[in-house]
């Protein structure tokens, strides 16, 4: 015979037990268990270390000092790199105004005063770029601008920093190039877009190459 499905109830009282809450392992309690753990075991770790440096005087000393020269290294690597970025952004600064008023005396120039002028411009550049600019002018240039009778004038209306170091800055420059000649009764207006690199020279920013893109 199966047994029945339902069961007589019992003459004898019964009594449900209930499991006293965890503290720990409520829900209201989940966000803090990661760093009661970790408070324990920085505790642990604290007391690992007393413990030890204790029966060992020279240890403790020894974790000081490479404690301390930790500090100090960390300390002092964070110095440089503020260091370095105070030097770039001065950099910026210095190489920016240096160009702003190199880059127009490059480029603009007067068939009347052509040699003078040109002669201005190299104070502007380094050795190597120097010598590539004469070569240009004296073969090109002049000759062009003293028989077309060509006068032009360079303005920069934009800039942007592509990189920066202590002593060399890379930047895209927007120019426009009024020219004015013989065969050019009314001004005509060129716009161009250069890389300008500036080198940092005995203390003095000089452009190093000037290259249209």
């Amino acid at each position: 015979m199966s047994k029945s499905v339902h069961e007589a109830p019992s003459d004898e009282p019964t009594t449900q037990t209930h499991a006293a809450p965890n503290p720990g392992t409520g829900p209201e309690s989940v966000s803090g268990a990661q760093p009661r753990a970790a408070r324990r075991s920085v505790g642990e770790w604290f007391s690992f270390v007393r413990e030890v440096c204790g029966a060992n005087p020279r240890l403790m000393l020894g974790l000081w000092v490479a404690l301390l020269l930790v500090v100090a290294i960390g300390t002092s690597a964070l110095g440089w790199q503020h260091h370095v970025h105070n030097q770039s952004e001065q950099a910026r600064q210095q190489a920016g105004a240096a160009a702003t008023a190199a880059v127009p005396d490059v480029l603009s120039y007067n068939y009347r005063t052509i040699n003078d002028d040109l002669a201005r411009a190299r104070t502007h550049l380094t050795g190597d770029f120097a010598g590539q600019f004469d070569q240009l002018t004296r073969q090109i240039v002049a000759p062009q601008a003293i028989q077309g009778q060509i006068n032009t004038h360079a303005e920069i209306v934009a800039t942007s920093v592509i990189e920066a170091d202590v002593d060399r800055v890379v930047q895209l420059l927007f120019v426009n190039q009024t020219t004015q000649g013989a065969n050019l009764p009314q001004p005509r207006v060129d716009g161009s877009r250069l890389v300008l690199t500036m080198q940092k020279v005995h203390n003095q920013w000089l452009i190093q190459n000037l290259e249209p893109i």
